[in-house]
């Protein structure tokens, strides 16, 4: 209950009582991030990754043209920029986290899914894969990225890069601090605040967008939805975490299998392919609502935006 406070009258001293007016109640603190602030955490991401990549390649650059006149040798541009995102990642997901003031074990919900839960999973996983491949090829088609862009796809996915180092960074470190801060305790906080159906639409769209390529952008978007929702239905990160790495081990795979495709070359699936992943997302939109419940009950403080 608000304590009373004394609001003296004009004329009279401070000291004496004479009009009593309830305090206002104290603000509500709003579950953190919102969505304007999580845009603004992505933006962070992006300066600290610039950042570390700058000082990384900095040094050796400014030498090459000092030495040479010019920069006559290649950078590991690719390379670098996954160590500066996965730091930078790192660093942002800590402070969301901290500034958040949620649980550990509710920011990063890594608990046992049930058994039955991995089949629609599944199922969807293939017919999303399939989704995203048209999209990409789509985007290829009819708006093909620029030398400078293959360049880097070039360096990201081809033998030039040690297959440890991208394996541990493709496959392992890139999908496990994306999850940890999308799916973690972004979304988290995303749905405190605006419901769990909105959390996920916006942890695909910002994700999607995370990217920054338009030739990525949309393609990571379609996983992006499907990776929240697993997330939300079954309360757990690893369904997210399972499909993130064997995306990403799938893409890095099929380059080192296929080393003289063209990058720019639209790989537009067959019809057969075509027909099997819409039952695939067909089936998986059937088996979800089957064996695929909340986990959590919702809570919202608001769901206006931002």
């Amino acid at each position: 209950m608000s304590e009373p406070v004394i609001v003296p009258t004009p004329g009279e001293s401070p000291g004496t009582p004479s009009t009593w007016e309830p305090l206002p109640p104290p603000p509500v603190l709003k579950p953190f991030p919102g969505i304007l602030q999580s845009i603004g955490l992505l933006v962070l991401i992006q300066v600290i990754a610039n950042g570390i990549a700058l000082a990384i390649l900095a040094p050796p650059a400014v030498k090459d043209y000092l030495e040479n006149g010019g920069l006559t040798r290649p950078f590991p541009i690719a390379e670098v920029g996954i160590v500066a995102n996965s730091l930078a990642f790192g660093l942002v997901t800590w402070f969301t986290w901290k500034w958040s003031r949620l649980p550990a074990r509710e920011a990063f919900p890594i608990r046992r899914v049930r058994i039955g839960a991995w089949l629609p999973v599944l199922v969807t996983f293939g017919g999303a894969v399939v989704a995203a491949l048209l999209v990409s090829a789509a985007l290829l088609y009819f708006w093909p990225p620029p030398p400078q862009v293959l360049e880097i796809f070039r360096q990201l996915l081809s033998d030039d890069t040690s297959l440890v180092a991208a394996v541990v960074f493709l496959v392992v470190v890139a999908p496990v601090t994306e999850e940890l801060f999308f799916r973690g305790v972004l979304q988290r906080g995303l749905a405190r605040r605006y419901g769990r159906r909105k959390s996920v639409i916006w942890s695909g769209i910002l994700f999607g967008l995370m990217h920054g390529l338009p030739w990525q952008v949309f393609p990571a978007m379609i996983l992006g939805f499907v990776f929240a929702y697993w997330t939300d239905r079954t309360g757990s990160l690893w369904p997210a975490l399972v499909g993130h790495a064997v995306n990403n081990g799938a893409q890095l795979a099929f380059s080192r299998m296929t080393p003289d495709q063209d990058p720019s070359a639209p790989a537009w699936p067959d019809l057969p392919t075509l027909a099997a992943g819409a039952v695939l997302l067909l089936a998986g939109y059937f088996l979800s609502k089957r064996f695929l419940h909340p986990a959590t009950p919702e809570t919202v403080v608001e769901r206006s935006f931002p």
